[in-house]
């Protein structure tokens, strides 16, 4: 049953992120074209589409020429699933890179705050679709006991970074102004980088336990279909 699950998670999480990926693509070149024209030309404002768009096209290149199927054209269903995979693999890297490059600009930059917080649309809006689908499709899961407590210290850790780098985005307006630093403002970057991590672990621990549920009943369905009738 844990082989038919993981191979399923595998094969549907592959065949959406590789979609998504294109979908990302778009709204990157979107928000090129609408900074270039509504703001004036900096160079400082367009860091993460050009990232993306040079590095997800060799990262592609390179996967596929290692792989071996870079001049393939023939699509059966073994090729199909690698250039899925690398397909997810670029989409995987473009959205850490806008995602945490995103955090950085707003620390580093602040005075280009606004600007940088368009991004988050454009890795927020393929996210939202993966999860949803991920809870539906029952992909979003532990995995087994062991990888429960395995998965929870992996998701406290990864809230924690994710919780500070929000606290100290939304609270250095608090922290600095003027040119003076403001102590009381660590209250507010504690205070926001602990409302968003609380909330954002207990709903993603809910979804991961809603999607459990859905996955078992559909490996349950996938084992059924592939018995042999009884006669």
């Amino acid at each position: 049953m844990k082989k038919v699950k993981d191979e399923r998670i595998i094969h549907e999480t592959n065949k959406l992120a590789s979609k998504l990926f294109w979908l990302l693509t778009v709204l990157l070149f979107l928000l090129a074209i609408g900074k270039f024209l509504f703001l004036e030309f900096n160079p400082n404002l367009f860091p993460l589409e050009a990232a993306c768009l040079i590095i997800s096209p060799l990262y592609i290149l390179i996967a596929k020429a290692t792989k071996g199927t870079l001049f393939i054209k023939t699509k059966d269903d073994s090729l199909l699933d690698i250039n899925r995979a690398i397909y997810t693999g670029a989409f995987m890297t473009c959205f850490c890179i806008l995602v945490f490059g995103e955090f950085v600009l707003m620390f580093l930059y602040c005075e280009h705050i606004l600007v940088y917080a368009l991004y988050i649309p454009v890795w927020f809006i393929p996210a939202l679709i993966m999860t949803v689908y991920s809870i539906k499709s029952g992909l979003l899961l532990w995995g087994g006991n062991g990888r429960k407590q395995k998965g929870k210290k992996s998701l406290v850790k990864s809230t924690a970074v994710g919780a500070l780098f929000f606290g100290i985005v939304m609270g250095l307006p608090e922290m600095f102004y003027d040119g003076t630093f403001y102590p009381d403002g660590l209250l507010w970057v504690f205070g926001m980088a602990l409302a968003w991590g609380l909330i954002f672990y207990f709903s993603f621990s809910f979804l991961i336990s809603q999607g459990e549920k859905k996955a078992d009943k559909q490996v349950e369905k996938e084992e059924k279909k592939e018995e042999p009738d009884e006669k």
